[in-house]
């Protein structure tokens, strides 16, 4: 199986090789000339220019009591499936 995916992976880039050599021949240019191959850079980022970008977004706090208590209702239908939700389940 290693030796299959090391072929597959020879004939690709043969492949490309070829296909980029052909190309250069019809247009004169190297299609692969445009393309920047240097790394990104690895500078910090500036995290308060981050900060004014964002919207004021106020996230909920998860375990803590905040005064307004979410009911969770737990109910069983006729199939014996077990739901959870926040309305009130109807009977019907």
């Amino acid at each position: 199986m290693k030796k299959l995916i090391i072929k597959l992976l020879m004939m690709l880039f043969i492949g490309l090789g070829i296909l980029n050599y052909l190309l250069y021949l019809k247009t004169g240019k190297n299609p692969l000339a445009s393309i920047d191959f240097s790394l990104p850079s690895m500078s910090p980022v500036n995290v308060d220019k981050i900060k004014d970008a964002l919207p004021d977004v106020k996230i909920p706090a998860i375990g803590k009591d905040e005064g307004n208590p979410t009911t969770v209702y737990k109910w069983t239908d006729s199939n014996g499936v077990t739901h959870y939700t926040q309305d009130e389940p109807t009977t019907q």
